[in-house]
């Protein structure tokens, strides 16, 4: 009688508490497109004023996304808190400014 065979989770129980594997290519891609945006919009808001909070939003956005990749890509504990910190203030801001308070 042959024994049956154990596989190798069951024989080690820390292969079962592996991390999912994040496909980072959307996340670089997405931050391509948003940083190429901030920068034309930057030149345009020079000449016209009244897009600066819109401006702000997309560069919120890049820089919650820079965030992300960070974390994700680059594992840089420090520069994806600064990244969120800053992105996070600028949304309150734009939000702010939509509102008039």
């Amino acid at each position: 009688m042959s024994m049956p065979k154990k596989s190798i989770t069951t024989i080690n129980k820390k292969s079962l508490k592996k991390k999912k594997e994040i496909n980072t290519k959307p996340l670089i891609i997405i931050q391509l497109i948003l940083t190429i945006a901030v920068m034309i919009f930057a030149v345009v808001t020079i000449f016209v004023h009244d897009l600066l909070i819109w401006f702000e939003l997309l560069l919120a956005i890049t820089l919650i996304d820079m965030g992300i990749n960070n974390h994700f890509i680059y594992k840089r504990k420090y520069f994806t808190a600064i990244y969120l910190v800053i992105g996070l203030a600028l949304v309150y801001f734009f939000i702010k400014g939509q509102l008039g308070v």
